[in-house]
């Protein structure tokens, strides 16, 4: 929405816009307004009618809580645990090595 606004703001300004005290001003900053409200009003229209396009029936799905893991989640999860575990200890190895209460 603040790229529109600039969009629209520096159009006006190309046509020689200049707010000014007066009427017209005040007229013209009003039409901007209403502008930049319309083009996002449009967005998300076009927005909701593809998100309905693609299925989107206003819920988000939500994976069963209780259901137990997958073969493949706990094969990932055998996998990643021991990784990070890993990485762990070698900060924390790395960390000590480098701290100045080890220096002689």
């Amino acid at each position: 929405m603040a790229d529109e606004a600039a969009k629209i703001t520096a159009s006006a300004r190309l046509r020689g816009f200049r707010p000014r005290p007066g009427f017209t001003a005040w007229r013209t900053l009003g039409y901007l307004a209403a502008m930049i409200l319309l083009r996002s009003w449009q967005r998300s229209a076009r927005v909701n009618r593809a998100m309905r396009l693609r299925g989107f029936t206003g819920r988000f799905p939500l994976l069963d809580p209780h259901a137990p893991p997958t073969a493949r989640e706990a094969r990932l999860a055998g996998l990643l645990v021991p990784v990070f575990l890993l990485i762990t200890l070698f900060l924390v190895a790395l960390n000590n090595a480098a701290s100045p209460a080890s220096l002689p």
